[in-house]
């Protein structure tokens, strides 16, 4: 995540940009959100990460 954006991905092993696909295939991960945590000055301090086990759209409100 080099961008301070969220990164949403509905499919997992299907998306170029997730690089953890036998870690997904044997946890049965199907979708993610990265949000980076970002202090006020802007700088990223890490990104949380959440993981579902069924194929799921991520909504605005849940990103925010």
């Amino acid at each position: 995540m080099t961008h301070k954006q969220p990164l949403i991905i509905r499919d997992v092993l299907r998306n170029r940009k997730f690089k953890e696909k036998a870690m997904a295939r044997t946890l049965g991960l199907a979708s993610m959100v990265g949000v980076p945590l970002q202090l006020k000055d802007d700088r990223v301090i890490g990104v949380l990460n959440c993981f579902t086990y069924e194929p799921y759209v991520f909504t605005q409100t849940e990103v925010d």
